[in-house]
């Protein structure tokens, strides 16, 4: 992974002098993030390295092989947006369109981010719920949406299948807190961990990510391994040697000194089109805060696909008003 950041040091964009101050308040605001870090509040940070979570995962996923022509998904948030986000990326287009010859013999993944009932009710009907498996994913049980989904599931697979409908139901919840432990426990239902100490949003590579992407095929392990490979390249408070460090603090003088209030992600590669979308939600939950001072902060992030949107939204981009900056992602092959 590189950061090509030439072209944020144009003329009017950030300046040197800006830059060099940008890597002296760096060093403050890594040094908090690791003391958070260190008081136990910033789980994610050691998820690529939770050999539990990955053995809990991986288990599970050689358990169900070959029994499931259906996983479907329900969640919201990060929780649908993160598992999509791999999905598109990592496995082959139009996964859900190919033959199980072409897939390996692996699941199709739904995802039911949304309480529309028309696109509830198509996805069920057009599943053989024998064959269908639903990961149940909320930390806390109370995401409104998704138990509006379990419910809606739950009853279907009651009707249908009985007794044996708990063996098509996997939730990913709270270790120990939350309406879904509970309703685990008492009916035998399996139950993966969110870390108590992960935030929903920040829980991709907790089994939230890694149970449906394991379902489908996707080398969960290397996946890790390559997190953890960019968690070490961004330990160090060098600004000039931390690539998230140095996205972070281009974008923050962008915004904060030059008024480019909205910023751009766009890949130029379909299987990254969806991570796009993810991004929007984790940059858009994030950072838009009302501060102490009862001000609002937060750039607009924007989704694009290049070269889709080169003959859609790039007009604007080039042509109506300089508040924006772009970040474009290039795969090497």
């Amino acid at each position: 992974l590189s950061l090509d950041t030439t072209n944020m040091y144009l003329p009017g964009s950030v300046t040197d002098a800006e830059w060099r101050e940008a890597a002296g308040r760096f060093k403050g605001a890594h040094a908090a993030v690791m003391g958070k870090h260190a008081r136990g509040e910033l789980g994610f940070i050691d998820l690529p390295e939770d050999a539990a979570l990955l053995a809990q995962t991986t288990e599970f996923a050689a358990r169900v092989r070959g029994r499931f022509t259906d996983v479907v998904i329900l969640g919201i948030g990060g929780s649908a947006l993160g598992p999509i986000a791999l999905r598109t990326a990592l496995r082959p287009p139009a996964w859900n369109q190919l033959s199980d010859e072409r897939r390996g013999g692996l699941p199709k993944l739904h995802v039911l981010d949304n309480v529309d009932p028309d696109t509830i009710v198509a996805t069920l009907d057009a599943l053989d719920l024998a064959r269908s498996l639903f990961v149940v994913i909320s930390k806390s049980g109370g995401t409104a949406e998704t138990m509006a989904q379990y419910l809606l599931v739950r009853g279907r697979l009651d009707a249908a299948l009985g007794a044996q409908a708990t063996e098509h139901l996997v939730f990913v919840t709270d270790p120990e807190k939350g309406s879904l432990r509970p309703i685990a426990r008492r009916e035998g239902l399996a139950a993966l961990d969110i870390p108590a100490n992960v935030g929903g949003r920040f829980s991709v590579l907790s089994p939230v990510g890694l149970l449906p992407a394991a379902l489908v095929g996707i080398d969960v392990a290397a996946m890790l391994a390559g997190a953890a490979d960019l968690r070490r390249r961004c330990a160090t408070d060098d600004l000039t040697r931390n690539v998230a460090g140095a996205f972070a603090a281009l974008q923050f003088l962008a915004h904060e000194r030059h008024g480019k209030a909205v910023h751009v992600l766009m890949p130029y590669a379909d299987p990254l089109r969806d991570f796009a979308a993810w991004f929007v939600q984790l940059w858009a939950e994030s950072l838009g805060k009302i501060r102490p001072d009862g001000t609002s902060v937060g750039p607009t992030p924007v989704p694009a696909l290049g070269a889709t949107d080169q003959h859609s939204q790039v007009q604007l981009f080039m042509e109506g008003p300089a508040d924006k900056t772009v970040t474009f992602l290039a795969v090497k092959g």
